[in-house]
């Protein structure tokens, strides 16, 4: 009787610790599955239960779809459209191009001097900058050329010279992040201006601008006062003139104010700039200054290279800049259907790249521009998530591609964002944002280490974008990113 009581015990014991069954495994894993997704609802009901938006969350240790929201809703996905723009560019011209800036002439060197003229021939390099022409400039004196007899021509044909993108708002002028881009820019298109109070009451401000040009022209009629400041500096871009007013007033205790303006027809006022700093170098030149093409015969003078393109897809990224990202959207569409680059060729190039290369369905899929300011732009979170699942596994520009987005908390246009230590580091996304508009992609890892591919699409929202960023967009990142399948 003891046996047989002692053998019950032991087989309670046996039947309490025996490892669960198949069928309870997976009601376990389901029950977290419904926790996930339970949550996430949760966080955009509390937000906003009438939003308009779609999400999809997938595993890409196992490609396991976690949450989708009407994943196949066409949304117009702002600047996170940047992530296909670099992810073509990286594919099309390599992790290890090169924009060359070129100076040539059609004439000869006789004499220590140039007879001829100056060709100033750009590739669409959105970082070319002073220190870049004052570079050409130091190697026309390496090789001993003291004097110019000639003009100034500047060629930016590799590029259609049409800047207002396919859908853009028509008054989105005259800020920095609507600067135009054109196959040759400098100073990223923009005139650098300080403004600061006069040192009496009454007087109007300095104006420190940088680079100085005679192609820009500045009204100032605004005054120094002891209290009031109500500062205007715009330029007339509705007049697409390169004017800029300077109205208004600003306190004798102010610090210089900053502004930065967007130009027109920013080849010649590259050249007008260049002109300046021949001057300055000792070149007394003489010559008129205009746009024309390259002869097929120039000998080249002199040229700058750019850094590399991982490093301008990193640089276009991180700080969300159009203008980087329209130069290598028509970079594309030039490099593959031929001169020049226009919206028409990159757009075609890109959805090229997403069809053949990536393996997605376009025929819904609209890309108007490079940095996704176009209204016309449409793509689903679904095809996002897929497009992100297929770059997670390029090794040969992989890296480049995950080390350009911006990282929670820590850099870009993430640095103000999740920077609490349950997800600070551990979300890589792009942003985007304009007027109803608020998206947010890329990846991030659980709280087991898993890595997550995800997409977050809002539009037709009247409220404030801030909101929707972190009251849906943070909160669910950290949601996810405090996941776990073992607890």
């Amino acid at each position: 009787m003891k046996m047989i009581r002692k053998l019950s015990w032991i087989l309670i014991f046996l039947l309490l610790c025996s490892p669960l069954t198949s069928k309870e495994i997976k009601r376990t894993a389901k029950e977290q599955l419904n926790a996930l997704q339970n949550g996430i609802e949760r966080i955009i009901l509390d937000a906003d239960p009438d939003v308009h938006i779609g999400i999809e969350v997938v595993s890409l240790k196992n490609g396991q779809r976690l949450y989708q929201k009407s994943p196949h809703h066409l949304f117009v996905p702002a600047s996170c459209l940047k992530m296909i723009t670099g992810a073509a560019a990286l594919h099309q011209l390599g992790v290890d191009f090169r924009f060359e800036t070129k100076l040539l002439t059609d004439g000869k060197v006789e004499e220590k001097t140039l007879k001829g003229n100056l060709y100033l021939q750009g590739s669409g390099d959105p970082e070319f900058a002073v220190r870049d022409l004052e570079e050409l400039v130091f190697q026309l004196k390496l090789q001993n050329i003291l004097q110019i007899e000639g003009n100034l021509y500047v060629d930016n044909t590799l590029f259609d010279g049409i800047c207002q993108g396919p859908g853009w708002m028509w008054d989105d002028k005259g800020y920095d992040w609507t600067a135009p881009n054109d196959a040759l820019i400098l100073n990223r298109s923009c005139i650098d201006l300080w403004v600061k109070p006069a040192d009496m009451v009454g007087e109007p401000p300095f104006i420190y601008q940088y680079p100085k040009s005679d192609f820009i022209m500045i009204e100032n009629r605004a005054e120094t006062t002891k209290g009031e400041n109500n500062l205007s500096v715009k330029r007339r871009w509705m007049a697409k003139e390169n004017i800029i007013d300077i109205a208004g007033k600003i306190a004798s205790n102010k610090e210089a104010e900053h502004y930065v303006i967007s130009v027109e027809d920013p080849h010649l006022y590259t050249a007008y700039v260049f002109r300046n700093i021949l001057v300055k170098a000792g070149y007394a030149f003489k010559g008129k200054i205009e746009a024309k093409v390259t002869p097929k015969e120039a000998t080249l003078l002199g040229k700058h290279v750019s850094r590399p393109l991982c490093l301008i897809v990193e640089e276009m990224m991180k700080t969300s800049d159009n203008l980087f990202a329209n130069c290598l959207f028509k970079k594309i569409g030039e490099k593959r259907f031929g001169i020049p680059g226009t919206w028409q060729k990159g757009s075609q190039a890109v959805r090229e790249f997403l069809a053949q290369t990536v393996g997605l369905n376009i025929d819904k899929i609209v890309v108007m521009d490079g940095c996704g300011q176009s209204r016309y732009n449409l793509i689903s979170a679904h095809q996002l998530v897929e497009f992100l699942s297929w770059m997670h596994k390029q090794f040969s520009y992989c890296s480049e591609f995950m080390s350009s987005l911006p990282i929670s908390g820590t850099d870009g246009t993430l640095t103000k964002r999740m920077n609490n230590s349950a997800v600070k580091g551990r979300v890589r996304a792009k942003t985007g944002a304009m007027t109803g508009i608020s998206t947010l992609s890329g990846y991030l890892t659980t709280k087991d280490g898993e890595p997550i591919a995800f997409s977050i699409l809002q539009n037709g929202f009247t409220g404030k974008t801030t909101e929707y960023k972190t009251g849906i967009e943070d909160k669910i990142c950290t949601f996810l990113a405090n996941f776990s399948r073992e607890e």
